[in-house]
């Protein structure tokens, strides 16, 4: 289990035209005439992805009502993420990996210009695909944790996100991007805790033995968002 932080370039995803299609009308019947439309936007856009992730393991110091201390194991140094009520989630937690995943400035490049050319539906399929891809970087991230899980007889937590889940603010994403070399993937936070490139996500991952669960799941109970939910795809 790496300490240092490790960068992970060129990750292998492919974007899914028929998932992606089925993801934007869930539960109705798939027209062919749009996912032959989202099939033309996949095939414009897959080779502009470069996506990657930088992730780091830390050890959970100290758990609060609402924050978590955590400690490098290299440096010693501890860093508190005020995630709100459901820092329990990681109560269970031996290890935490901490993480943040980009689909890359091309795909943005690829998007504004789509968006620009007055394409409104080309603009909403392509920034739909680019929902799917990040999900993608994201999930074989968790592919990694699951098997490192696996290897120390232990099970994972749910993903955490700031922003996402109910208490832990989109603003207090700069605590956890502190932790992690994020230039080094493309990627940096603006004033407000937005990321850019736009398909890019932070999360946590706690692992341990009192985790019951083999695979990473989504806290959908705890989640903010009030729309469509590309969870599932």
């Amino acid at each position: 289990m790496h300490s240092l932080p490790q960068i992970v370039p060129n990750l292998e995803i492919k974007l899914d035209h028929l998932a992606i299609t089925q993801a934007m009308f869930p539960g109705r019947a798939m027209d062919p005439d749009w996912s032959e439309r989202v099939l033309a936007i996949v095939d414009a856009i897959q080779p502009t992805l470069t996506p990657e992730a930088v992730c780091q393991w830390f050890e959970p110091a100290e758990l609060g009502e609402n924050e978590l201390v955590l400690r490098s194991p290299q440096s010693l140094r501890t860093s508190t993420l005020r995630m709100g009520e459901h820092a329990r989630e990681l109560a269970a937690a031996s290890m935490v990996l901490c993480c943040v995943a980009t689909l890359g400035e091309g795909f943005d490049r690829s998007l504004r210009q789509l968006q620009g050319s007055g394409d409104m539906l080309a603009g909403y399929l392509a920034d739909c695909a680019g929902i799917y891809g990040l999900l993608q970087v994201s999930r074989a991230v968790y592919h990694e944790v699951e098997a490192v899980a696996a290897e120390n007889s232990w099970g994972v937590g749910r993903v955490l996100c700031p922003g996402a889940i109910e208490g832990w603010s989109l603003e207090e994403q700069h605590q956890l991007c502190s932790l992690l070399p994020i230039e080094q993937c493309g990627v940096s936070l603006n004033e407000y805790g937005v990321l850019s490139p736009g398909k890019s996500v932070s999360f946590v991952l706690g692992i341990g033995p009192g985790y019951e669960a083999e695979q990473v799941e989504s806290p959908c109970d705890i989640c903010t968002n009030t729309g469509e939910c590309w969870c599932h795809c």
